[in-house]
């Protein structure tokens, strides 16, 4: 239906944003001292892999802190890929937006630290027991941090 109410135009414009996007967030994310792109020989639409300087997992487990889904750590999946970062830019994306993502992957690669300094981790949220009459609600896209209602 999304692809029906665009129309070829705009089907265009929304595929020449996202490659846009992808470019400017990749132009970025390479100025940052130890990350490289993993497949820069290869056209990239709206993802591209990066490998990064230290463990994937744990630079998303500190860009979750800060409200950033970084994407997916290839080599959890694929160990023969390391720390590499698939991340994905679509047309939503505002240079904003790109430029906020590459200033937290600068500071997740750069610092010593799993987490944001005084905030829980990600795997600490999801596995803590919410209070007695407290129902956790995740939402899988957004903010990673529960809704708490009570019951």
């Amino acid at each position: 239906i999304h692809m029906a109410l665009l129309g070829p135009e705009g089907l265009r414009r929304v595929a020449a944003a996202s490659v846009a996007n992808t470019r400017a967030l990749a132009q970025r994310l390479l100025r940052i001292p130890g990350v490289r792109a993993l497949f820069p020989q290869h056209a990239h639409f709206h993802e591209q892999a990066f490998v990064l300087p230290k463990p994937a997992h744990e630079v998303i487990e500190n860009l979750a802190g800060e409200h950033i889904l970084a994407g997916y750590a290839l080599g959890e999946e694929y160990p023969a890929l390391g720390d590499a970062l698939l991340v994905c830019v679509t047309e939503t994306k505002s240079e904003a937006d790109i430029e906020r993502f590459a200033a937290a992957i600068a500071a997740a690669t750069s610092a010593g630290m799993v987490g944001p300094p005084g905030r829980p981790s990600v795997s600490s949220i999801k596995n803590a027991s919410p209070p007695p009459g407290i129902a956790r609600i995740w939402i899988p896209v957004g903010p990673v941090l529960p809704i708490e209602a009570t019951l």
